[in-house]
């Protein structure tokens, strides 16, 4: 149970951020992604759960998509 909390809300505030930076309507790459206050559950699980990785070019199109399927997604 808590571990879906703790998922929905970090993904939410990534795909957040994400957003209000492709609002600039300039493509960019995703240099770093820090998860910070997570004591009951392992970093590399929360990565897992993201939908974007380090590396990835992220558009608009991208954006929409990942906020998409987090919406509907049982994370």
């Amino acid at each position: 149970m808590k571990l879906g909390l703790l998922c929905r809300a970090v993904c939410a505030t990534v795909l957040i951020m994400l957003s209000a930076a492709v609002q600039a309507l300039d493509p960019f790459e995703l240099k770093d992604i820090r998860v910070e206050g997570a004591h009951r559950i392992e970093v590399g699980t929360i990565f897992n759960y993201l939908p974007v990785k380090v590396g990835d070019k992220i558009t608009d199109e991208l954006a929409r998509e990942s906020v998409r399927e987090q919406r509907y997604s049982r994370c």
